[in-house]
C-alpha cells in the first residue's frame, strides 16, 4: 500500500502466526502488540457477569488464564447453569468443559463430536476457514443447527456456509482426532507442511497430547523428529514447545539434546530454553 495515499491494511494475527508465518513476519509494517487486559477489569467483568463469585484471591495462574479474553469468555459461559465454581489451570481443561456440556453430553443429538472433527478436518484439507453447511444440515437430530445455538459453530453468507465460532475451537476438534487416536498427528504435518493451520493445530495438538495421552505424545514427536524432510520451521516450532515444557520427560529431553546436536538448530534451541531453569540444569 506504500504510495497509496489513505488507504490503510490492518492485518490481524496471533504471535504463533507472525513469528512462524514468513508472509507476515517479513511485512514492512508499523506493529502493534496488544497487552493483555489488567487485571482488576478483569474483576470487574467477573463481577457483573458471575455475581457472588470473589477472585480476589485467586493465585497467579489462575488470573493469568482469565486475562486471555477467549478464555474469559468460555469461562462465564461455564459459569452459566453450573451449581458449583469449577477450578481449571489450563484452557485445554475449559474446552473439555465446553465439549462435555455441549457436545458429548447424553441429552443432545448424537454426533455432534464427529460432525465438528469431520468439519475440522475439511478446513484443514481445504484450508478455507468455512465449509458448505448444506453438506452437514440433513444431519439426525440437526446436530449442525444445535452446534450453532452452542455458540461452537456459526453461520455466515447467510447460513450457506458454516465456520468455528473462535479459531481454539477449530483447534480443539482437529486435537480431539489426534487424541482419539483416529488420525495420524506426523503424517498430517508430513502432508501439511506448507499449509496455513498447522502450526496452530500441531501447537495445540501438542498441549493436549501432553496432557491427556503420554505415550501417544512421546510417540507423535518420535515420529515427527524422525522425518526425513521435515521443514524446518516446524522443526523451529517443536523445539519452541519442547523449551518451554516444565519437568521434561526422558523422551522429551532425547529428542530436544538431538536437535542440540545439530549445528543449524543449535542457536534454535538455545533460545527456546531460555528463562526454563529446568533445561539448563
Amino acid at each position: 500500500t506504500k504510495g497509496l495515499a489513505n488507504v490503510h491494511v490492518v492485518c490481524s494475527c496471533r504471535e504463533i502466526e507472525f513469528e512462524y508465518d514468513g508472509r507476515v513476519s517479513k511485512l514492512d509494517a508499523f506493529k502493534i502488540v496488544l497487552k493483555v487486559p489488567d487485571w482488576n477489569a478483569i474483576e470487574s467483568i467477573l463481577r457483573d457477569e458471575a455475581p457472588g463469585v470473589d477472585a480476589s484471591a485467586w493465585p497467579e495462574d489462575r488470573r493469568s488464564l482469565l486475562q486471555n479474553p477467549q478464555s474469559l469468555r468460555v469461562f462465564i459461559e461455564l459459569l452459566k447453569g453450573s451449581t458449583e465454581l469449577e477450578v481449571f489451570t489450563s484452557y485445554y481443561q475449559m474446552q473439555e468443559a465446553l465439549w462435555r456440556r455441549h457436545v458429548i453430553n447424553s441429552d443432545g443429538p448424537i454426533g455432534r463430536d464427529t460432525l465438528l472433527m469431520e468439519i475440522a478436518k475439511r478446513i484443514s484439507e481445504t484450508e478455507e476457514l468455512s465449509v458448505p453447511a448444506i453438506r452437514y444440515e440433513e444431519l439426525p437430530g440437526r446436530c449442525l443447527d444445535h452446534l450453532v445455538a452452542a455458540g461452537i459453530l456459526a453461520r455466515l453468507n447467510g447460513g450457506l456456509r458454516v465456520e468455528f465460532r473462535h479459531q481454539t475451537f477449530f483447534e480443539h476438534a482437529r486435537t480431539r482426532a489426534f487424541v482419539k487416536g483416529s488420525e495420524s498427528l506426523s503424517e498430517f504435518i508430513t502432508r501439511h507442511q506448507d499449509g496455513l493451520f498447522v502450526r496452530p493445530t500441531l501447537w495445540a495438538t501438542l498441549v493436549s497430547l501432553r496432557a491427556a495421552d503420554l505415550n501417544s505424545y512421546h510417540q507423535a514427536l518420535r515420529e515427527i523428529s524422525q522425518v526425513s524432510d521435515l521443514r524446518r520451521h516446524i522443526a523451529f516450532l517443536v523445539i519452541d514447545f519442547l523449551g518451554q515444557v516444565k519437568s521434561p520427560s526422558e523422551i522429551e529431553q532425547q529428542i530436544l539434546f538431538g536437535w542440540f546436536a545439530q549445528a543449524e538448530y543449535l542457536p534454535r534451541c538455545l533460545r527456546a530454553c531460555t528463562g526454563n531453569r529446568e533445561w539448563f540444569e
